[in-house]
């Protein structure tokens, strides 16, 4: 963990899609500590509301790392971004090449999901999350 309280990336743009996996493996390994978990939400940035990617990776943080008023609007404008088909598509790159191969100033410098796959499955992943912390709560 940085000290402002996030894990660095090199390829993803999302801070929190990384911090959803490092809660991931603390919890696994019964690491997960308050002190954790105050260090995650002190360093979280704003997402923006027209990016699926960015809202389905801050749901899919736990629960505890947020307040409830704003997990709800997230999951609002995240519905709304549905396309008309069912998917979601990136506003935004989702991956950075890995700078061993490729210069920042590259054109290549972001990386689009341009089918929809990935910001698709990270959605449904992340309602199908919404959906169990809301039978599991009561």
């Amino acid at each position: 963990m940085l000290e402002d309280g996030n894990w660095g990336s090199y390829w993803y743009e999302s801070a929190d899609y990384v911090a959803l996996h490092a809660c991931r493996a603390l919890r696994v390994l019964d690491l997960m500590t308050p002190e954790t978990c105050r260090a995650i939400e002190a360093a979280r940035r704003p997402v923006s509301a027209h990016d699926p990617f960015q809202l389905a990776s801050r749901l899919l943080l736990p629960p505890q790392l947020s307040q409830r008023s704003k997990r709800d609007e997230c999951l609002s404008q995240l519905l709304d971004l549905q396309s008309v088909d069912g998917g979601w598509f990136a506003r935004s790159p989702v991956m950075r090449p890995d700078p061993w191969n490729h210069a920042s100033s590259s054109s290549s410098a972001g990386i689009f999901d341009h089918a929809a796959l990935f910001t698709t499955a990270t959605a449904a992943e992340a309602l199908a999350r919404v959906l169990e912390d809301k039978y599991n709560r009561g």
